[in-house]
Parts: C-alpha cells; sequence; structure tokens
C-alpha cells in the first residue's frame, strides 16, 4: 500500500500492532496482517522502549510509527531524519507549539489524547496540523505519569464524538482479541492500536494473541 493513501476500508479499520522492540516482532506484525507497527523511541521509563541507536538497525516490514513521549522539537527532528518513520505520534503533553514545528516540517504527526482535557488536545492537535489523534488511557504509579501500554480501556464514548466531528480517529487503550471486532463495529475508528492486549511480557509479543488481534478485525 502506497504510504501516503492509508484509509480505512469498508469493513474495518487499520491495525497497528504498536511498541515493538524487535525484529522479531516487526515481523510478526506484518505477517499477521497488520497494516502499520510502532516503536517507543527514546523513553527510558518504558518497558517497551527502543535507543534511537539500536531503532536505526531496525528494519521493519510494515510502515514505522515512532512513538515519542515529550521530547523537544529538536529531538523528535532527529528521530524524523534517522528514522523516516510514516508518522510521529506524540504521545506525552506535547504542545501546539511542537506539532507545528514538526508539521511546518512536513513530518506527519499523530497525537495522542486522553483524559477531561481530551476534547481540548485534540482541538489544539489538528488546528497545529496533526493528521490524527489517538484516544488512549493513561495511569498513574509512583507519582508518575504512564502515558500509554497500561491495559486500560480508553474512552470509547470520547473517541465515537470525535468522530462524529470528522476527526481522524486512532482507538488505543485496553484493546485484546477479544474486544477488537467490538470495538470496530462499536467506535468504528480510523484505526486500531494494540500493544499490552496482544504480549507476552511487556515488549515482548505473544505471537498467537497477534495473529488472533488481526484475525478479530478481519475476520
Amino acid at each position: 500500500m502506497d504510504k501516503s493513501t492509508f484509509a480505512m476500508s469498508a469493513n474495518s479499520p487499520l491495525i497497528k500492532i504498536c511498541a515493538n522492540t524487535s525484529e522479531t516482532d516487526l515481523r510478526l506484525a506484518a505477517e499477521a496482517g497488520a497494516d502499520l507497527a510502532g516503536m517507543i523511541i527514546n523513553f527510558p521509563p518504558s518497558p517497551r522502549h527502543v535507543p534511537l541507536e539500536k531503532a536505526k538497525q531496525m528494519k521493519s516490514p510494515l510502515p514505522l510509527i515512532a512513538v515519542t513521549v515529550n521530547l523537544s522539537l529538536q529531538e523528535l527532528s532527529e528521530i524524523h531524519r534517522e528514522l523516516n518513520p510514516y508518522a510521529m505520534q506524540l504521545h506525552g503533553d506535547e504542545s501546539a507549539e511542537i506539532i507545528r514545528g514538526l508539521t511546518q516540517q512536513k513530518i506527519r504527526v499523530w497525537k495522542a489524547v486522553s483524559g477531561k482535557d481530551a476534547w481540548e488536545m485534540a482541538q489544539a492537535a489538528i488546528a497545529a496540523g496533526a493528521e490524527a489523534v489517538l484516544v488512549d488511557s493513561r495511569a498513574q504509579s509512583h507519582n508518575q505519569t504512564i502515558y500509554g501500554g497500561t491495559g486500560l480501556r480508553s474512552d470509547w464514548e470520547l473517541a465515537k464524538e470525535l468522530i462524529a466531528q470528522n476527526y481522524k480517529v486512532i482507538l488505543a487503550g485496553g484493546l485484546d482479541p477479544d474486544n477488537a471486532l467490538q470495538a470496530s463495529r462499536e467506535v468504528q475508528p480510523w484505526m486500531l492500536d494494540v500493544v499490552s492486549g496482544v504480549e507476552q511480557s511487556p515488549g515482548v509479543k505473544d505471537t498467537k494473541k497477534v495473529k488472533a488481534f488481526v484475525q478479530a478485525v478481519r475476520g
């Protein structure tokens, strides 16, 4: 598929298998029939983090999404320059200025939103040039924010409201092979994004779960 023309099919959303940490898992995502693969770059607090230098050595059969958390514009530009991903997924508290700084460089941006300020975050992101918003769940642990991969279900109602306003929505948060089809039919997002629901342990994908997730959505 041409990287510039990703579109939801008439029957199902696109599928992104995210937070891959090895070429084995990147290949698994492709073999299972997913459309995109993600890696979390330069975020050591996450057990799924991949240093940029390692990421540069990894080859993905699928278009790659570089997921980052609260990096500077300079750091984000460097990651894009080194990896040439299909899109930069900003998963922290990045400002509209950061988004605008990337889109002015013709870099495709997806912005994660969650919580009580999600509507305002989504509006600001799209106004700054983001292509899509990703509805996810966050959690707190030891006074630190866990920005994704929590296994907690996100706000499906919010996702549906954003879609009703013509936002391009990626649904994440608490997805797994058992609820993937329900999420696809009930929310009808542009894309489903799964992490912990297809893992055997944080950062290690489960072959059967990855294949079952794609099969549940695609039938």
